[in-house]
C-alpha cells in the first residue's frame, strides 16, 4: 500500500531533511535507495524503497549493505550530489511527488552554486526516482 499525501507531509516534518549534507549514497537493491545525512552532529539514514507494494521513505536505524556491484543510479548520485546540501524538500501540492533542492559551491566560482533537483515519486505502480538540473533537466533516473 502506498502512501497518501497527508502520510507524506508528516514523514517529512519528522524527518527534518532541510540543511542535512549527503554524506553517502548505498543502492543495496535495484528498488531501494538510502542516503546517510548528517546536521549539527546527528546522522540519518534515509531509506527511500520504490518496489511496487511497499513504496515508503523513512528513517531506518538498521545496518545497510552495500550491492555486491555498484549499480548505475547509484554511481551516477554519487558523483554528482554526494556533499550536497538539502536545500528544501517538499512534497509537490497534493501529489505524492518529493521534491529536494540539492546544491553545493561551484569550486570554479565561490559565488555560485550548483543546484540540482531530485524528485522522489512515491506512486504504488510507477515510482522513480528522478536527478535534473536547475532548470528541470532530467540527468538520470532510477528507472
Amino acid at each position: 500500500m502506498s502512501l497518501n499525501c497527508n502520510e507524506i507531509n508528516l514523514i517529512l516534518k519528522e524527518l527534518d531533511l532541510t540543511d542535512n549534507y549527503i554524506q553517502d549514497i548505498i543502492q543495496p537493491s535495484y528498488d531501494v535507495i538510502v542516503f546517510h545525512v548528517y546536521k549539527k552532529g546527528t546522522p540519518k539514514t534515509i531509506l527511500i524503497c520504490t518496489a511496487q507494494k511497499p513504496v515508503r521513505i523513512n528513517e531506518t536505524k538498521r545496518k545497510i549493505t552495500k550491492n555486491n556491484k555498484p549499480l548505475r543510479f547509484m554511481e551516477f548520485l554519487k558523483s554528482h550530489i554526494k556533499g550536497c546540501r538539502i536545500g528544501s524538500c517538499e512534497q509537490i501540492g497534493l501529489e505524492r511527488v518529493i521534491k529536494m533542492i540539492l546544491y553545493r559551491q561551484n569550486p570554479d566560482n565561490l559565488e555560485d552554486n550548483i543546484i540540482f533537483n531530485l524528485y522522489i515519486k512515491l506512486w504504488n505502480n510507477a515510482a522513480n526516482i528522478i536527478l535534473c538540473d536547475k532548470n528541470d533537466l532530467i540527468l538520470e533516473t532510477m528507472f
